[in-house]
Formats: C-alpha cells, sequence, structure tokens
C-alpha cells in the first residue's frame, strides 16, 4: 500500500534504508545509496528526511554541484555550516584546523610560513562539531550527488562515516551511478536502487497530469524502463527509440526550454553555470529584474525559495548548460565573475571563460590553489595549479607551476599523477636545483609504483659533478639507496657508491641512510648511535619521519620505528594511507610484525590493501600484502598465503626487486616449515642463498638462516648450512644487533654438534631483549624444548614448551602452538586450551575502546589516541559493561588483563 508522502514502489527500500541508519545497525549508521539518474534516489532521500523530522531527529544536509567540485569544503559547508558557532569550544587544534578550512582564520604557522591544517586535526574537529550539535538531539546528515561533491569534503565524510557508531548521528548519500566515490568506498555500504517493476511503473504513470493514448503511455513505459523521472517527463514530450534514459530525460527537459523567452533561458543558464544556489548573485550578474525567473519557476524547472534557487532535478541544470553554445556559457561565465564577492568562485568563472593563454588569470588560480592547500584541500590545489600551467604564457611559469602541483599531489599521495605532472614539469625547466627536485620526487614516485629501473635511472646522475649542491644531493640520492635496498642489484650498488659525496659531521639521518644501504652491518651500530639526536631534532616533516622510522627498522631498533610510524601512520589516521603514499603504513606493520604484534600489523595492512584497491601497483601495497601473507604462513594458513604470495613472488622476479622476491620465498618456506614439510621448505629457502652460500640480498636473508638451517639439517643438507651460516657471520660481524645473533646460535644449534646444542640454544635465548621479537623467541624455545624431550629431559622441556606455546597463542599463530602442545603431551602433561578471548565478541573498535580504558586512561584521553569522539568513548564502554558482566570502570582491567596470556 502506498503512504502519502511515500514514493511509489519503494516501501521495501525505505525499511531497508531505515534499519541501517538504526543505531543498532553493524554497518554503523551509515549508507550510501547508488543507481541512475532519476531513478529516485533524492526522493528516497528526502522522505528518509521527513521521517526521520517526525521522530524529532535535525536533518542537515548538502548537494554535490558540478559548478563547486573543485571548490574546497563546499559540500561540508553546506552541510554543517550551521554547526560553525559550536566550533568555539573544540580544542585549539581542532579549533583552527576547522576555521582554516572554512576560510574563517588564519591557518598555524611553522617554521615562519603557513601550513595546512594537520589532516587528522581537521577530520577530528568536524567529527567533535557535529558531535557537539547533537547534544541537542539525533541529527541525520543527507549527502546527495556525491560524485559532484569536491573532494575534500568527502573526505571529510569518509572518516565521520567510520566513526558514527555510539553517536546520535546517522549518514544517509547517494551517488549516481554504479560505484561509491574512491576514498569512501571502505567507509560507506552501499545499496543500489533500482527501476520500478511494471506494476509500481503503471501506477505512477496514471498519476501524472498529462493523459495519453494507450499507444504513447505503452511507448513511454518501455522508454522508460522503470526510471521514475523519466516516467514523469517523457509524457510531456515522447519521442522515439534513441539514447539512454538519463539522455532522453535531459533531452525532455531541452525540449521544455524552447517555449522559453529569451531573458528566461540565459538566466537559466546562468544558474547552471553560477555553482551557487545565491539568486542574488545570478541576479546581479544578468541585470534583468527578479521577474525573469517567472516562466521557469511556472514551467517548474526551478523553485525559488528563501533567496534561494534550486533546479529541479540536477539534469535539468545539465540540460542547460549542455545546449548552449561555448560563447554563450563564457559570456554567463565572465558576468559571474565580474558580481562574484567570494574569489575562488571568481577565479573559478574566469578559468571557465579562458579560451588561450591568460597570465592574470593563472596567476588567479595559483592564489585561489594556495589557499586550498592552507585549508587542506589538496587535490583541489593540484586541479588549480595544473590549470594555471595551462594558462600561463611563460614556459618557466608553466614549469614552476607544474612543479609546485607535483609536489602537492605527491604529498596528498597520489603518486600516479604527480609522477606525471612532475615528467611534464621536467620538459619546462632548466634550472639545476628545481631539476634535481623534480627527478627526486618522479623518481620516488616510479619507485613506489614498482618500476624500479626507471626511477633508479631517473634520480642517479652519471656523475657526481652533476648533483646538486649542499643536502640536496643527499636528498636525491637517499631516493636512488631507497631503489638499490629493494633490487639489490650489484651494478646499483657500485653507481651509487660513485658518485655519493662524502657525508659531513654532524651526520643527517639523509646521509647515514646512503652510508647502510652500501654498508648495512658496517654502519648498524653508528646509525643505532645517531637515531637519539636524529628524533630529538624531528620537526613533524612525514618524509624524515618516515626515513627515520625506516632506518630503525633496518638496524633492529623495532620499537623506536614503531612509535616513530604511529604518528604518522596508525590506521586510525584517515590519511594514514597517503602518507608518503603508504610507504609509512606498511613499514608499521612490518614493524608491528617483527615485534609479535600480529593483530595490530593484520589491521593495518588489511587497511592500506583496502584503501588502496583502486590504485595501480604500490610498494606498499604489495608490502602489505606480503605482511598478510607472513602472517597466514606463520598461522598455518597455507591456502591464504600461497594466493597472497604467490601472484607477488612471480612479479617481483620478473621485475628483479630481490627484496619482495626474498621475503615471499621466506614466508613460502615458513609455511613448510609450519607443518613439518621440511624438504618443501627447503626449496622454498635454497633460493635466497647463491650457489656458494652467500645471500643473494645480505640484509634481509640475515633473519632467515635460522629457518634455512633447520630446514638444511632436517634434510641432511647441513653442510650448506653450516657454510650459508659461517658466510653471514663474516658478513655481519659485529654490526649484528641481538636478533640476528639469536638466529645464529639458534641455526648453530641445528647445525652444529649434538655436544654443543644445548649451549647454543642457552646463547640464543640470552641475547640481551631477545624476546621483543615474539615469534622468533618461541620458536627457539619451541625447538629447545623438542631436543630436551628428546633426550627425555621432560621437565626442562616443560620449562620451554609451556611459554612458547602461550607466545604462539597470544600470537594466533595456531599451527606453531598445536605443535607445542603436542610435544608437551609427549612429556605426559596436557596443555590448556587456548585461552577464550574475553573481547572477542566485541568489534575491534570497542575492543580497543576497552583495552585503553582498562590501562587507566580517561574517555577523553582515549578518544584522542582513537581519533574518536568522547561521546563515542562512553557508549561504547556503556553498552560493553552488562556483556563483561561488570558494573564499575575499575573492574575491567581484572576482567581484561585475567584472560590474557602470562608474559614471558
Amino acid at each position: 500500500m502506498h503512504v502519502a508522502g511515500e514514493p511509489i514502489g519503494r516501501r521495501r527500500e525505505l525499511d531497508l534504508i531505515t534499519a541501517a541508519l538504526a543505531p543498532e545497525s553493524p554497518e554503523g549508521q551509515a549508507l550510501v545509496l547508488l543507481g541512475d539518474a532519476g531513478v529516485g534516489k533524492t526522493l528516497l532521500l528526502q522522505a528518509i528526511a521527513d521521517q526521520a523530522r517526525a521522530q524529532g531527529r535535525r536533518v542537515l544536509r548538502s548537494r554535490g554541484d558540478r559548478g563547486e567540485i573543485g571548490l574546497p569544503f563546499a559540500a561540508l559547508h553546506q552541510l554543517l555550516g550551521p554547526a560553525l558557532r559550536l566550533a568555539d569550544g573544540l580544542a585549539d587544534a581542532q579549533r583552527a584546523a576547522v576555521r582554516a578550512a572554512f576560510g574563517e582564520a588564519e591557518p598555524a604557522t611553522g617554521g615562519g610560513e603557513a601550513q595546512p591544517p594537520d589532516a587528522m586535526m581537521l577530520r577530528l574537529g568536524f567529527l567533535s562539531l557535529v558531535s557537539r550539535l547533537a547534544d541537542d538531539g539525533p541529527i541525520l546528515l543527507l549527502a546527495d550527488d556525491l560524485q559532484w561533491m569536491d573532494p575534500a569534503s568527502c573526505d571529510v565524510l569518509a572518516f565521520l562515516a567510520r566513526r558514527l557508531e555510539g553517536e546520535p548521528i546517522a549518514l544517509l548519500a547517494a551517488v549516481r551511478g554504479d560505484r561509491v566515490p574512491a576514498g569512501l568506498q571502505r567507509a560507506l555500504p552501499s545499496f543500489r536502487i533500482e527501476p520500478l517493476g511494471p506494476a509500481d511503473s503503471a501506477e505512477l504513470l496514471s498519476r501524472q497530469p498529462v493523459v495519453l493514448p494507450e499507444s504513447l503511455r505503452a511507448r513511454v513505459l518501455e522508454q522508460a524502463a522503470g526510471n521514475p523521472l523519466a516516467l514523469v517527463e517523457l509524457p510531456r514530450v515522447v519521442t522515439g527509440d534513441g539514447p539512454p534514459v538519463s539522455r532522453r530525460v535531459e533531452d525532455a527537459f531541452a525540449a521544455q526550454l524552447a517555449g522559453l523567452p529569451e531573458p528566461t533561458r540565459r538566466a537559466l543558464l546562468t544558474a547552471a553555470a553560477a555553482g551557487t544556489a545565491d539568486l542574488s548573485t545570478m541576479t546581479a550578474a544578468l541585470a534583468e529584474p527578479y521577474a525573469v525567473w517567472a516562466p521557469a519557476e511556472q514551467a517548474a524547472l526551478i523553485r525559488l525559495h528563501d533567496g534561494r534557487l534550486e533546479f529541479r532535478h540536477p539534469l535539468v541544470a545539465s540540460a542547460v548548460y549542455g545546449a548552449a553554445p561555448f560563447a554563450e556559457r563564457r559570456a554567463v561565465h565572465l558576468a559571474l565573475a565580474r558580481v562574484e564577492q567570494d574569489s575562488d568562485r571568481r577565479v573559478s568563472h574566469l578559468s571557465a571563460a579562458a579560451v588561450g593563454p591568460d597570465e592574470q588569470t593563472a596567476a588567479l588560480l595559483e592564489a585561489a590553489s594556495e589557499r586550498a592547500r592552507l585549508r587542506g584541500a589538496l587535490t583541489e590545489a593540484v586541479a588549480g595549479l595544473e590549470r594555471a600551467a595551462q594558462l600561463s604564457p611563460d614556459l618557466h611559469e608553466q614549469g614552476r607551476r607544474l612543479s609546485v602541483a607535483a609536489v602537492v599531489a605527491f604529498v596528498a599521495g597520489d603518486v600516479v599523477r604527480a609522477q606525471d605532472v612532475a615528467a611534464r614539469a621536467a620538459t619546462l625547466t632548466d634550472d639545476p636545483v628545481g631539476q634535481a627536485w623534480l627527478d627526486q620526487l618522479a623518481g620516488t614516485a616510479a619507485s613506489m609504483t614498482l618500476r624500479m629501473e626507471q626511477a633508479f635511472e631517473q634520480v642517479l646522475p652519471a656523475s657526481p659533478d652533476q648533483l646538486p649542491a649542499g643536502d640536496q644531493a643527499f636528498y636525491l640520492l637517499t631516493v636512488a639507496a631507497h631503489i638499490a635496498y629493494y633490487t639489490n642489484r650489484p651494478d646499483h650498488h657500485r653507481r651509487l657508491a660513485a658518485v655519493c659525496p662524502p657525508a659531513s659531521a654532524p651526520l643527517t639521518v639523509y646521509q647515514q641512510w646512503i652510508r647502510w644501504v652500501l654498508d648495512p652491518f658496517g654502519q648498524a651500530d653508528s646509525a643505532r648511535a645517531l637515531l637519539p639526536s636524529v628524533i630529538a631534532a624531528l620537526r613533524g616533516d612525514p618524509a624524515e619521519q618516515n626515513l627515520t622510522a625506516t632506518l630503525a627498522m633496518r638496524v633492529d631498533a623495532t620499537e623506536i620505528a614503531i612509535n616513530l610510524l604511529d604518528a604518522v601512520a596508525h590506521p586510525d589516521r584517515a590519511d594514514a594511507a597517503r602518507v608518503m603514499a603508504g610507504t609509512a603504513a606498511a613499514d608499521r606493520a612490518w614493524a608491528l610484525f617483527d615485534a609479535g604484534r600480529w593483530p595490530e600489523a593484520r589491521t593495518g595492512a588489511a587497511a592500506l590493501v583496502e584503501d588502496s584497491r583502486q590504485a595501480p601497483a604500490q610498494i606498499s601495497v604489495t608490502n602489505a600484502q606480503i605482511v598478510l601473507g607472513s602472517l597466514a604462513a606463520a598461522s598455518g594458513d597455507t591456502a591464504e598465503a600461497d594466493r597472497l604470495l604467490q601472484p607477488i613472488l612471480n612479479h617481483s622476479v620478473a621485475a628483479r626487486i630481490q627484496a619482495f622476491t626474498v621475503r615471499a620465498r621466506w614466508a613460502t618456506g615458513l609455511t613448510a616449515l609450519a607443518r613439518r614439510d621440511h624438504e618443501s621448505a627447503y626449496t622454498a629457502l635454497r633460493p635466497l642463498f647463491d650457489d656458494i652460500g652467500n645471500p643473494v640480498h645480505p640484509h634481509l636473508c640475515s633473519y632467515y638462516v635460522g629457518d634455512f638451517a633447520v630446514a638444511a639439517a632436517r634434510t641432511d643438507r647441513r653442510d650448506i648450512g653450516r657454510t650459508v651460516t659461517q658466510r653471514i657471520r663474516r658478513l655481519a660481524g659485529q654490526g649484528a644487533s641481538p636478533r640476528l645473533r639469536q638466529l645464529w646460535h639458534r641455526a648453530d644449534a641445528h647445525l652444529g654438534s649434538p655436544a654443543d646444542a644445548e649451549q647454543h640454544f642457552h646463547a640464543a635465548l640470552g641475547q640481551p631483549d631477545a624476546d621483543r621479537w615474539a615469534f622468533e623467541h618461541a620458536v627457539v624455545r619451541l625447538e629447545y624444548g623438542e631436543w630436551l624431550r628428546r633426550r627425555r629431559r621432560v621437565t626442562d622441556s616443560r620449562t620451554q614448551l609451556t611459554p612458547a606455546i602461550q607466545i604462539f597463542d597470544r600470537l594466533g599463530a595456531a599451527v606453531w602452538a598445536d605443535r607445542g602442545r603436542e610435544e608437551l603431551r609427549a612429556t605426559g602433561v596436557t596443555a590448556p586450551a587456548p585461552r577464550r578471548d574475553t573481547l572477542g565478541g566485541f568489534s575491534p573498535r570497542t575492543q580497543q575502546v576497552l583495552r585503553l580504558a582498562a590501562q587507566g586512561m580517561t574517555n577523553p584521553q582515549i578518544a584522542e589516541q582513537l581519533y574518536l569522539s568522547p561521546r563515542t568513548v562512553s557508549s561504547h564502554l556503556y553498552r560493553s559493561f552488562p556483556k563483561l558482566g561488570i558494573t564499575q570502570r575499575g573492574q575491567l582491567r581484572d576482567v581484561i588483563w585475567d584472560d590474557r596470556p602470562e608474559d614471558v
């Protein structure tokens, strides 16, 4: 049955939307509707808005406009402008970021130069703003025509959508087409609105004021194909067979324009070009009396109210703008530019009207792009700079503006666009310093998209005298060193060493990185000693912070690396996948894997892969996939490990990216070791060392010597195992970390004399802080326990097997834990089953909140760490206490920590 005000035939859709937006929804009170133009998405949004108002919800809405797609935060200003009055109550950093985004305050400064707001403070500020607005009652956020919303607004909406759980806030959006815009895919679950069925189509057509003969009625039903807008509009102008429904509807709108007076048609063109609903601006541009709008309003093409103009449907605006010749569109844009008070809108009109090189407009576009950058709208800034370059009469100015655009694109995480723009800029500059920057940028972008050979040639000059002066040389060579680490090609190392100038004192992290790549073990102690001073001098540059963390990882200062990377690439940061194009997030996942924090490593790696699904192959995503493959291998999930690792192995071998090849082969070998298939493990691990036993990647392969030694010993190939171990010992020398020494002694325990095995196990377990690398440490304990049991020393065996099992359980390494339990049973003791995780039934976000609360953190502290609002934190706790059987916050620690494996 049809209810008044309810779109015909949409009861099922309305019920589904209502359920999706309910507080108890598993999807988090957010949904985006997909569908063709005219299928009824906007009507559904209106019906939900009416329903929400009837229930006492406040409705805030915004609609994308093609004319505003390049205006930073235009859609968000529509949506949350009413909440801006509450900004004064926000924390300082959030308040400054929000006001900067809305152009109402100067952005924060640092180092004497204006800086854009911190991306997370900006997003968190808007979350806090709408959360404060919800103090007055529940809120429904509506966002229509997402496909035309500016990217900066879409970024904030994605952040909000992922953090609505626990808030009295719901978000409903609509987008034309079949796909959610990039950046919103992981944040918003989607539902496609299908055309109406035959019966509902017939009913809707019958309700139209135009009565059609049966033959035309049948034609309209056929042509409309269930599209509600077509069923409403086509009866006015019935056409023959032809283009798609949306085009036929647009043609129907265009046909209605023919009967309007010329001034009214020009007025509608002005409205379509304006990119704003402000009627006063349009009327001023026309220099026509207000009555000029009357014929269009009478034809129901537009609606005027509260000083604003709305087209009946976006296709009306499309029809108006598309039907006008360029000369008329240009004249309208120029007229709008003359009266527009907003500087960004004004320059947008001037850009649309430009027909050739125009330095004045190019300069205005560049200034507008800088304003966009300082407001945190980087995508819009890049587009503006590219357009400014296009309009620049001077080639030098073209190159300069493209150079800036390339840098901003890279900072925004769009490495493909950065490389393309940098390549164009390089053809227009003859400045050596500028050329060096472009080479560094383009080379970095190329390496991040796995074009290592091209990248190396781009960043490395043929001779030292071709290097730029000073630190710029080391910035450039840093990129070459990264590439050389991944490829491990001898010619890359030789060429890098040949052009590298002597490092100055005191060393910078850039200089130390290059020295380390050229001599990883000889420079290990120097790198470790340098880290404290470098960290103390960090000033927030993501590139420098990521490089410092990478160096810390390589020399096994793993916890230092994690702390540095948490600040820029924690997966709870909305921009984690953009920092250094995701390489920081991938490095963080590897560091967490090494440190035995596997659930966190899995979360971070999976988020990076998900965020980058639509991007081309990238070094960051490949690294994250290898982390996931390694986790699957260590957990005994052979099928998943093979699915993730085999394509990477095939590609990395062909592309000569040896670091990926080595890691993928090691993970494959680990899968075999987990199931005690030592022959397969040996087959997988043997290619990590050449014919005479040298590691094919001196640094990475050194960490796999223990696994190779086990495979060699169990397949009666001890000679090659001993050769490999001896060569790695000589290679690493005194620069070996305690982690590496633990692995060497593990290898010696399997390959050496049985009489010496125990002293090597003791030496491995006795390395300083060796238990920081939890999985490797647990494997040594397991193998030592197995060795002891076979010598009938069952009591001693139990003291090694029990903590090993606890560590494996904590990590989720089920196949290794099962192996330990099997050994423990052989000693006459049954190991307890893995402890049930008290928090297993909660969402990952709730688990995070509960664990931090158990540590004694307050709600505001938890909110700050997890980038949530305090209200959301409180909601997570309030709903969790009954399920945990507790009534007070102080009981959390006992419930949660009693259920975790004992520390060993």
